[in-house]
């Protein structure tokens, strides 16, 4: 009996494969027209002035969150110089995300209403996504949506600071959100590619006093013509400057190095002299011969007269600001110049300590020439 069973069940599935062939055959040839209509027909309606199908938006959420999910980071690290990261986060999103997700005081933009999907409200980012989703989303953007991935993937930095300004965003009044992203009230002024750099350096190139960023007033110009032209290009990585200087030419390049450049910059403080001053002058001025460092100053001088001109002048520069470049030549994120190459061993070399002292003797000094 066992052995005729064993012949006997092939013989009944293949039986009720039959009894089912048909209407599976119906069912796939009706799905093949639906999918010859809706694909290679043009029978859906792909106008961003017509919305969604109910299943499609369906379908779309669904594939977008699982995958959101799926790839999400563990844990996202607090943004660097907190309260000055996301100053400059806002600057950005005035700039850059505001159109379309609209911000504090602003309403939604006709651009931001004719999308197709429509893009989520500010308000509601933090609360439908966590710090890791956000995180992911900024810097990855979504496919057909319109939300770009952030054209610097190396720089985690900046995308942590756009996620802390979105987890406040929501709590912020209009004047607090005016304040973070523009700062003071500029002088008047046509020029409008000026006035986006204002947003985050001021119009006097002080950088409103944000410890990230660097002093732009008497840089030499040759350097920030040069520092301009690398983002421009994407060799030098920064989602935040990339997208700014991506449209400028080469007249608006020039005339911007050179408006920075004539601005006035005030001394800093004189410095407290202990053991990390004395351990940067030391490493500027001397070097580390076991180190293989050279003299800070053999590049980046004292005297105005001395060093490439496309070198910057990095004098009264933020520590901060200071110590982060230093950090994005050690990790190879630190592009720019032909001469970037140079910095790179030297970062290496250096220790954490050492860096910090560099940083601190290089920013007590004064800029004027």
């Amino acid at each position: 009996m066992a052995r005729g069973n064993l012949f006997l069940e092939p013989l009944l599935r293949i039986a009720n494969l039959k009894r089912y062939a048909g209407w599976m055959g119906a069912v796939f040839t009706a799905a093949f027209c639906l999918v010859v209509l809706v694909v290679f027909l043009g029978g859906y309606n792909v106008a961003a002035s017509s919305d969604h199908w109910g299943v499609t938006r369906w379908l779309l959420r669904s594939v977008r969150d699982a995958s959101i999910a799926l790839r999400r980071p563990e844990a996202v690290l607090p943004p660097l110089f907190d309260e000055q990261a996301i100053r400059l986060a806002a600057g950005h999103y005035a700039d850059e995300c505001e159109t379309c997700h609209s911000a504090p005081g602003r309403p939604v933009s006709a651009l931001g209403l004719s999308l197709t999907p429509a893009p989520p409200y500010y308000a509601g980012l933090a609360q439908d996504h966590t710090p890791e989703e956000l995180f992911w989303i900024v810097k990855h953007g979504i496919k057909m949506t319109g939300m770009p991935a952030w054209p610097a993937q190396s720089r985690d930095d900046e995308v942590r600071a756009m996620v802390a300004l979105l987890e406040r965003l929501p709590a912020m009044s209009a004047g607090e959100y005016r304040r973070l992203a523009h700062g003071p009230r500029q002088p008047p002024t046509d020029d409008r590619q000026l006035m986006t750099c204002a947003h985050c350096h001021g119009l006097d190139g002080l950088g409103r006093h944000m410890k990230g960023l660097p002093v732009l007033a008497h840089q030499k110009p040759g350097y920030l013509s040069t520092a301009l032209d690398a983002f421009r290009d994407g060799r030098r990585h920064s989602g935040f400057m990339q997208t700014v200087a991506a449209n400028l030419t080469d007249e608006d390049i020039s005339r911007l190095a050179g408006h920075y450049a004539a601005q006035p910059r005030p001394a800093p403080p004189p410095p407290a002299i202990d053991s990390e001053f004395r351990l940067g002058r030391m490493l500027a001025t001397q070097g580390s011969a076991d180190n293989r460092v050279p003299a800070c100053t053999s590049c980046h001088g004292l005297k105005a007269e001395r060093g490439n001109p496309f070198y910057p002048d990095i004098r009264g520069q933020p520590a901060d600001y200071i110590r982060r470049q230093l950090a994005l030549f050690r990790s190879g994120d630190r592009g720019g110049t032909a001469y970037r190459g140079l910095m790179r061993p030297v970062a290496l070399a250096l220790s954490d300590a050492e860096v910090a002292a560099v940083a601190r003797y290089y920013a007590s000094l004064s800029p004027a020439r």
